[in-house]
């Protein structure tokens, strides 16, 4: 049987990520309606691109490159290996009523916006405030970098120290020397012999264990990433009390710590469901049909 197979039609919404949108930099947080305009960057290969927008006159001229990614600061490799890519800017401006396309410099497609109360298809939101007057926040990534960077400087040293406690240096006879250049500073090695004149005067080289300072130390660690983010052990499904009252305190706790961003995350899907709405009334709709007849 011959049929045509559509491969997506249905209302959905893509996840973009900061490196390929721009956002009004007039926007403000918590308010759509402060964003005039946007755009965003897609990066397609040579079937993908004509697949969506057809060879026509448009089209036909633009140049595909290879190397291409998004604008990621200093880093100059590029995630993708293909040799035929384009970039693609799609971008939208609420108060001219613009939905405008351009790759290789070049218009590929204009026209008025796609939804019908003329808003912008951007749904953005945030984790935790950065500025009042800056719609990009603070991420769960951003609050713990720093103690994420102590918290693997302290449970590598401790790992190394537990290491040099088990797997022990020692020494052996037969040389003048400790070093291999004849000096007096002995380097510690796990594992590894070291020849001297009399081995009787020296034993194993006994290195003691972390202690509990450096247990005690890594658990304050990740105690302050839980009160930065506000994702607590008992959150994660970890018991941390003896009783189930105390279990569902600590979680109620925890949940109203969380109050203010899933607030943020509710706001920002109910918008993305009024925006659904407006296109599935466009797509869903059955239009009506006049006809002329006579008087």
């Amino acid at each position: 049987e011959k049929k045509d197979m559509v491969d997506v039609d249905d209302v959905y919404f893509q996840s973009l990520t900061p490196f390929q949108t721009w956002i009004d930099d007039m926007a403000k947080p918590d308010d759509p309606r402060s964003r005039r305009d946007w755009m965003w960057c897609e990066i397609y290969d040579e079937d993908t691109f004509f697949g969506i927008f057809g060879k026509n006159d448009k089209t036909k001229d633009v140049q595909f490159s290879s190397g291409l990614d998004y604008d990621k600061g200093k880093q100059k490799e590029s995630r993708f290996t293909s040799d035929k890519l384009i970039k693609v800017y799609y971008y939208e401006n609420r108060l001219k009523d613009k939905y405008i396309v351009e790759a290789d410099n070049k218009l590929i497609k204009t026209s008025p916006l796609m939804q019908l109360n003329k808003e912008l298809s951007l749904v953005d939101t945030y984790w935790t405030m950065r500025d009042t007057e800056s719609p990009y926040g603070i991420g769960l990534n951003e609050i713990m970098r720093n103690n994420k960077v102590l918290l693997d400087k302290v449970r590598n040293m401790t790992v190394d120290q537990i290491v040099l406690s088990i797997y022990k240096m020692g020494f052996f006879a037969n040389s003048e020397q400790l070093d291999d250049e004849g000096g007096e500073v002995v380097s510690i090695e796990p594992g590894k012999m070291k020849k001297v004149i009399d081995p009787k005067n020296i034993n194993w080289l006994e290195i003691p264990g972390p202690g509990k300072d450096a247990y005690e130390l890594l658990e304050i660690i990740r105690k302050d990433m839980e009160d930065d983010t506000g994702i607590t052990r008992t959150l994660e499904g970890e018991i941390t009390g003896k009783t189930a009252f105390e279990i569902s305190q600590a979680q109620q706790g925890a949940l109203k710590r969380l109050k203010l961003p899933l607030n943020n995350i509710k706001a920002a899907l109910e918008w993305d469901a009024k925006l659904c709405v407006n296109l599935m009334k466009m797509i869903y709709s059955t239009p009506k049909v006049y006809a002329l007849t006579d008087p």
